[in-house]
């Protein structure tokens, strides 16, 4: 392991760092990986954001598709109510992969099946009521049939 004091000075943290592995050790002694790293950047960002950017790859084109959604973030992963039919739900079902951005980060994930549909709309459902209140969830989520979405985020970009 080598000392990387890049940018360390008063009021800086130094860290010690693997630079093969990636992996670290901060200054409390705690060994940090690269996954680490990102659940935490991941973590910052998502549980300030009111919403994402859902960047998926067209199941017909191959192209990027953009869209702007409500969301939940829980222990790393981001959770969403799809409307049926959405483009962005289709897409998602062809090709898993997706880029996750708010605030000017970005991070890489992958929707994962669900195996308890029924309860997993209820779980995102509560989630999204703690989050944007009962009016909000009334408006937006009640008024058409919705799906859960679990995406697992796996890296900052």
């Amino acid at each position: 392991m080598n000392v990387d004091n890049r940018g360390a000075g008063p009021g800086r943290r130094s860290q010690l760092r693997d630079h093969c592995t990636g992996e670290g050790i901060s200054r409390q002694g705690v060994m940090v990986s690269a996954q680490g790293r990102a659940e935490m950047s991941a973590e910052r960002s998502l549980s300030k954001a009111s919403v994402i950017q859902l960047t998926t790859t067209g199941r017909r084109t191959g192209r990027p598709h953009t869209v702007e959604l409500s969301f939940a973030y829980r222990d790393g992963y981001v959770y969403l109510l799809a409307g049926i039919p959405r483009d962005w739900h289709k897409n998602l079902l062809r090709n898993p992969s997706v880029t996750v951005s708010t605030g000017g980060t970005s991070f890489r994930g992958v929707a994962e099946p669900i195996k308890d549909e029924k309860g997993m709309l209820e779980a995102t459902r509560e989630m999204f009521l703690l989050k944007y209140g009962a009016s909000y969830v009334a408006e937006w989520y009640e008024r058409i049939p919705r799906i859960p979405v679990k995406i697992r985020i796996e890296q900052g970009i």
